[in-house]
């Protein structure tokens, strides 16, 4: 027999922090989902976010498996995007951990 644990009192969010400069804005971008995040929902909350924003979009990532897959799915589909990479272990650095 297999057991399988999971734990059905809590949820999982996606968010992200934009910055536009020129018009010294701060939005917040949240997706509240009931299971686990996988690489397929934060491909589809990037293509969101591009649909609200319109514009090049700079996404800064942790190096979490998760992300490197989404990344992997959107590299070569999203001419409009660019990655840049947090330092490794180094949650501090990230607004949305806070979040």
């Amino acid at each position: 027999m297999q057991r399988a644990w999971d734990r059905h009192d809590r949820l999982s969010v996606i968010g992200g922090v934009a910055l536009a400069p020129q018009r010294e804005r701060v939005g917040l971008y949240f997706q509240v989902h009931d299971q686990n995040v996988r690489a397929e929902q934060i491909v589809e909350f990037v293509w969101h976010l591009r649909r609200q924003l319109r514009r090049r979009i700079i996404l800064v990532w942790d190096r979490g498996g998760i992300h490197r897959a989404a990344a992997k799915r959107l590299h070569d589909r999203a001419d409009w995007l660019e990655i840049e990479w947090l330092p490794a272990y180094a949650p501090e650095l990230n607004p949305v951990e806070a979040l």
